[in-house]
């Protein structure tokens, strides 16, 4: 099965992806690609990794946001601690961001 492309990358035929597996993409034909795309720092840990995707359902259950501004919590302060620990003196404090965009007007 396959999907127009978008408007703007102009006419063709892309793959449409049902799932993926590790470092592949398996399309709605069963073909397997290799996810070499980059995309979201996020995807590096795999497709499908049941250890990572049962900590955000874990901690979905306790809260999916709480915006940055307003609150903390937890997993956010260790984190905080652990990057602070690892960059070394230098980093006097983080700010978090979700995009370049964000990351710029928050500078």
């Amino acid at each position: 099965m396959t999907a127009s492309r978008a408007a703007g990358w102009g006419m063709g035929v892309l793959p449409r992806i049902v799932r993926g597996e590790g470092s592949y993409l398996y399309d709605a034909d069963g073909r397997r690609y290799l996810d070499g795309s980059g995309g979201p720092a996020a995807f590096s840990i795999g497709h499908g990794n049941r250890e990572v995707n049962a900590a955000i359902a874990a901690q979905l259950d306790k809260v999916a946001c709480g915006y940055r501004y307003l609150f903390s919590s937890k997993p956010l302060e260790e984190l905080t601690r652990l990057l602070l620990r690892l960059c070394g003196a230098e980093f006097g404090h983080i700010v978090y961001s979700g995009s370049g965009s964000e990351a710029v007007e928050s500078a």
